[in-house]
């Protein structure tokens, strides 16, 4: 070292840092010296305490020193040079500047608080979101947006008001749930840019039962755009333009999906077990479209079918909308499809209707679970099956059922087959006795039973009851330009033919009957005696036999099914749903926050009677509007019944301490008081 250094200076006055660093203290003690590689560097001054932190920033950042020396060196602890490090990454070097005593009037960049205690309340944060994300069931990074997406949110609710009587206060409780349980803001926000407030219009018409685009010229446009959060409600010109640039996008299906498993992530929805069902969507214009089956009238009528499939509460995990009567056996694996990779790679056991029965359907959707009713089963033969061999009982909606299990293979036309769980039961007071099928391997045959039987609160009476909150029919931008891609329709000529099959069989099964009705007679002589009539009736006979050869023929070689094109017929067209889409997406997020709303007034009002109508009391009230800074308050006016309205409260006080903010960072609290502008005497 002797060439690297002065005489009189030996390796034992210096402290090696890293990085071929060293310093070296002198005579003065906030003084020292940087060398490296031997090379004097400068004198570093260790007052103020800024140029100390700024010069050990520097060493570690850009010189790449080793912490834990520079700190022996320097007679620091290694935390301080972390904290210094980490504040200046976060707030540059005004961050290591350490606080004063002036007020924020006088030093708006005045830094508050400890910030040690900060930075390890972040490196801590840090750490458990890291643990975090290792959890198998974690699936946040789906849900999150990224802040560049998120400009047209953040405009939203950004107009400062003093409170302001609003007629719809009562529905910004549900503001409330799309923001906390579904981020719907910031997600419509990276999906549809500008148009995000057309979405969030559909959720607010859905809570102030406004059942059309239409009935929004009755409504109080500025109170109305308050509880969207814009200046005032657009005129319908403007709304309709917006609508229609909405469908422009193309995005519905990508938010079907996108909500569809946000709701799963955030746990909203149960995925173990799906009730699928599917409901007509009816159509009366002049345009040809496909027919679907009306369940009310039994008959089919032009229209599509609607798809919904509810979990065991009643919230809607999926929908969907298919032309004509749809496809069932589609819809069930688009649902178990969704549900799988968030439920350890099982599907969901999906609950049908009739619809589904079939050999050649089980086969196609054997790598999904599902529960049917048997069909065309002998009831008059389950009915004799002895008592004895029901071994379990199960109680539901106060009637009892005992049932058993078994195995049986189905066999189609085609000669294919598959084995099912078929489960036998009888209900104790009406005697009636059933049969149901499933493919599942996991659930016991209690549960498989239980599903069945429930089917009719989850899924049937599901649409009834959404049906009278909601429009269900309604689409807010009809659009029948685009030809179906399904042009098959039954060959005319193959049904000519079959009709003609069935009419020569009929006269031929009548020339049997009439023959056999009239024997031949022999004479004395013991020959046939002749019949003219029968002689005739023979000859027909082996005419008409002829006939339906040919017509066997004939059919053998004519297609079931042509493309209607190739008649003189018009082609079926098909409704362009993506306005459609966009309005179930908000009816699915409405009614999703209107159970969770009604589970959380449970638990002030125990009686089930009184939840739904205070729920809607309250979302229907009137109330004032306050929108600060930061805040951004809704005042509702207090229920008259004692009980209702310290539920009213409570609710109120739940939401707040969940302290969910608007995109623009806002707070979202509420209050229950009487009007602020009253004079109390």
């Amino acid at each position: 070292m002797s060439n690297l250094f002065n005489e009189q200076e030996t390796d034992f006055d210096f402290d090696f840092i890293g990085g071929g660093h060293a310093l070296k203290k002198t005579s003065d003690k906030d003084i020292v010296h940087l060398y490296k590689n031997g090379i004097f560097i400068k004198a570093q001054p260790l007052r103020p305490a800024i140029d100390k932190r700024l010069f050990v920033v520097d060493l570690v950042e850009r010189q790449g020193v080793n912490r834990t020396k520079l700190a022996s060196s320097l007679e620091i602890s290694r935390q301080s040079i972390n904290n210094w490090v980490d504040t200046y990454r976060k707030n540059g070097s005004t961050g290591l500047v350490n606080s004063t005593k002036d007020s924020w009037k006088k030093n708006p960049k005045r830094f508050t608080g400890n910030k040690a205690r900060d930075l390890e309340q972040e490196r801590l944060e840090t750490k458990q979101e890291l643990e975090k994300q290792e959890l198998t069931i974690n699936y946040d990074k789906e849900t999150e947006v990224k802040e560049k997406y998120c400009a047209h949110a953040n405009a939203l609710y950004n107009e400062e008001c003093d409170y302001q009587e609003n007629r719809y206060s009562g529905s910004m409780l549900y503001l409330a749930m799309v923001i906390s349980e579904f981020n719907y803001i910031k997600q419509l926000s990276a999906l549809v840019g500008n148009y995000l407030w057309v979405p969030l219009m559909f959720v607010m018409m859905h809570v102030n039962n406004i059942l059309s685009v239409e009935q929004l010229k009755t409504a109080y446009r500025k109170e109305f755009g308050q509880i969207i959060g814009v200046k005032t409600l657009a005129n319908l010109v403007k709304i309709r333009e917006n609508i229609w640039g909405l469908v422009a996008l193309r995005q519905a299906a990508q938010g079907m999906t996108k909500f569809f498993k946000i709701q799963i992530i955030k746990g909203v929805v149960s995925i173990w077990r799906i009730f699928l069902d599917g409901h007509l969507v009816p159509y009366s214009g002049k345009r040809k479209i496909h027919k679907a089956h009306s369940t009310q009238r039994d008959l089919m009528m032009p229209g599509q079918t609607e798809f919904f499939g509810h979990d065991s509460s009643g919230n809607i995990v999926y929908f969907d909308i298919q032309e004509g009567k749809g496809d069932m056996i589609e819809s069930l694996r688009q649902v178990s499809y969704l549900i799988k990779p968030y439920n350890k790679n099982t599907p969901p056991l999906v609950v049908v209707d009739r619809e589904l029965w079939g050999v050649e359907n089980f086969l196609s959707i054997e790598n999904s679970r599902f529960v049917t009713w048997e069909k065309n089963c002998d009831k008059a033969q389950l009915a004799k099956l002895d008592a004895g061999r029901f071994s379990g009982h199960i109680e539901l909606n106060n009637k009892n059922y005992m049932f058993y299990e078994e195995k049986k293979t189905y066999r189609s036309a085609n000669n294919k087959s598959i084995e099912l769980r078929r489960i036998i039961s009888r209900n104790t007071n009406t005697g009636e006795t059933f049969a149901i099928v499933s493919n599942d391997t996991i659930e016991t045959t209690k549960t498989i039973l239980d599903s069945m039987l429930n089917r009719w609160g989850c899924s049937e009476n599901g649409f009834k009851h959404l049906g009278t909150r909601t429009d269900m029919h309604y689409n807010p931008a009809w659009k029948i330009e685009k030809e179906s891609e399904h042009q098959e329709i039954m060959n005319p000529e193959y049904i000519a033919l079959k009709k003609e099959l069935k009419k020569k069989k009929g006269e031929l099964t009548k020339i049997q009957k009439e023959l056999g009705k009239k024997e031949p007679k022999l004479k004395q002589d013991g020959t046939l005696r002749k019949y003219p009539a029968r002689e005739k009736k023979i000859a027909r006979r082996g005419i008409v036999e002829k006939e339906i050869t040919k017509i066997n023929h004939e059919i053998a070689g004519c297609p079931e099914r042509i493309d209607i094109r190739q008649t003189e017929a018009r082609a079926f067209k098909t409704i362009d749903n993506e306005a459609k889409k966009w309005w179930n997406i908000s009816e699915m997020i409405f009614w999703n926050s209107r159970k969770k709303l009604s589970k959380l007034l449970f638990t002030y009002l125990p009686d089930n009677r009184d939840l739904l109508p205070v729920l809607d009391a309250i979302s229907n009230s009137r109330g004032w509007i306050k929108n600060t800074k930061n805040t951004l308050i809704v005042r509702l006016e207090p229920m008259e019944v004692p009980r209702f309205k310290d539920a009213q409260i409570q609710l109120c006080r739940y939401l707040n301490n969940q302290k969910i903010k608007l995109p623009n960072g806002k707070l979202l609290q509420y209050d229950v008081a009487d009007n602020p502008f009253t004079v109390k005497k």
